[in-house]
């Protein structure tokens, strides 16, 4: 419960930023052609496209802004801005994946069954089973100043038993209503409504784990976490 009421307020501003998108990319006629053109863009880029601006938007402009913050710079290291870069690119190869299996599964039409089924698939059982622990055990790994014996003698128990399950229910909590606007747009639109998404939540993110050691108290992305 701690860390939702942690996530409470930056978690508002994330559900106001994509809903801002989506209310502009449906009721504004005139932002159509600069969706058209990002959708373009991710047509014709592929998996590329999802590499790149994932890395760029998760990785490397978060980094950015650690940098330019005092309370944040001895953080942004240049081995982080590397580790956060490869893995925010191998992450959005991932995303990309695991959307066009969603559309192959439950189609590619934003209607409201449809977008309840990804929704569910991904928090429910894409998150559970594998992105909340490559969130969590990749970045202690970062935090533990990439030792190889970082995970000698990690507390397990406690893993499973306090950091997963809270890290599952900020994500269920603060990310489910961004997921449900995600799945609403055209495919080609999720990725980089993902990635304005997922560039908020990294700041937010490193802020709060960038002391070597500490457990992450806010959620991993979702498909991403």
């Amino acid at each position: 419960m701690a860390s939702i009421r942690a996530n409470l307020v930056p978690g508002l501003v994330l559900w106001a930023v994509a809903a801002t998108v989506v209310v502009i990319h449906g009721f504004v006629p005139a932002s159509r052609g600069l969706f058209d053109t990002v959708a373009g863009w991710k047509a014709a880029g592929g998996f590329g496209y999802s590499i790149g601006a994932t890395a760029l938007f998760a990785g490397v402009l978060p980094f950015v802004f650690q940098k330019a913050m005092p309370s944040t710079r001895a953080a942004a290291t240049w081995a982080t801005l590397v580790f956060t870069t490869v893995l925010w690119a191998y992450r959005g190869f991932e995303i990309d994946l695991f959307y066009r299996f969603q559309a192959l599964l439950f189609g590619s039409d934003p209607t409201p069954a449809a977008v309840a089924a990804k929704v569910a698939v991904d928090l429910f059982l894409y998150n559970v089973l594998w992105a909340a622990h490559l969130q969590l055990l990749t970045y202690h790994w970062k935090n533990s100043g990439f030792r190889p014996t970082a995970f000698s003698g990690y507390p397990w128990g406690d893993y499973f038993r306090q950091r997963l399950p809270a890290a599952i229910l900020s994500t269920w909590a603060v990310w489910l209503p961004v997921l449900i606007l995600v799945y609403s747009l055209p495919s080609d639109l999720q990725i980089p409504l993902f990635n304005l998404a997922a560039c908020f939540w990294a700041l937010v993110m490193g802020a709060l784990t960038s002391r070597p050691g500490s457990a992450p108290v806010s959620p991993p992305l979702p498909e991403t976490a």
